[in-house]
């Protein structure tokens, strides 16, 4: 069979086109194999030199008084002494302390009579609005019965937490008018001591609005728990956004409360 010149030319070029055809699935998939490694590595930022971070303070606007968001239908009041950076103030802080970002961080609350450093007490204001939370019976949070549970259940972290592995509970869990309080002991980034985490965790009806104060020492946890408290006891939820009498008819979150103080699936 005679070829001619512009037969080759065409099947030079199908096949020019067929090999790129080839290609092209392998280097998407090639990309899409990067990219939770590309996530993972942003998720983690490196913490700022105490200097840059200093400069990154002076650069912050503080707030005191009543804090509020309208469009989550809460405000609470921030206690006397204290001063709070918003929104995307507070998530710069929070990555110039080398933690993940927190998509659900709302705020950052600090002591005004000390100047603020990375490892000054902070309490962090988180939104989350996963649905309704069913809070069960009190002995579903007693204790013995989250730990047995948390034993036998995959870990899911949904709070603001220290990244050691869970010790015990310093305040067991208590629930008061739909807030659980608590605090317990993680072992620390190193394993060879300890820190405290505490937690006081307002159920809403879209979900919870969190205030966390998180990689404590032992003088901080003495205190945190009523630190704590005083935030919760002035927050404040619109009538149609707090928790209803009834959870019947409402959105309902993939956890319940015991899941949601363990953090577990």
């Amino acid at each position: 069979m005679f070829t001619t010149t512009a037969d080759m030319r065409m099947r030079m070029a199908l096949t020019a086109l067929a090999l790129s055809a080839l290609s092209a699935p392998a280097f998407a998939q090639d990309t899409a194999a990067k990219a939770p490694e590309t996530a993972a590595a942003s998720a983690a930022p490196e913490a700022m030199k105490p200097e840059q971070f200093h400069e990154l303070v002076q650069r912050v606007t503080f707030y005191r008084g009543a804090y509020a968001r309208e469009i989550t239908g809460f405000s609470f009041t921030i206690p006397k002494g204290w001063h709070l950076a918003d929104n995307a103030d507070a998530r710069r802080l929070e990555a110039a302390t080398g933690r993940p970002e927190d998509q659900f961080l709302a705020a950052w609350v600090t002591p005004e009579a000390v100047p603020l450093t990375q490892t000054s007490p902070v309490v962090r204001v988180r939104w989350r609005g996963d649905g309704l939370i069913t809070t069960g019976t009190i002995e579903d949070i007693a204790p013995d019965l989250l730990v047995a549970f948390a034993e036998k259940h995959p870990p899911e972290q949904r709070l603001a937490s220290s990244p050691g592995k869970f010790i015990r509970y310093v305040a067991p869990p208590l629930l008061d008018n739909k807030t659980a309080l608590w605090v317990e002991e993680r072992a620390d980034a190193s394993g060879k001591g300890s820190v405290f985490d505490c937690h006081a965790v307002h159920l809403a009806r879209r979900g919870f609005l969190e205030f966390s104060m998180i990689g404590a020492d032992t003088n901080t946890q003495k205190t945190c728990p009523a630190t704590l408290r005083m935030f919760a006891d002035s927050l404040k939820f619109d009538p149609a956004r707090d928790y209803p009498a009834s959870t019947e008819g409402y959105a309902k979150a993939p956890y319940n409360l015991a899941q949601l103080i363990t953090q577990t699936k």
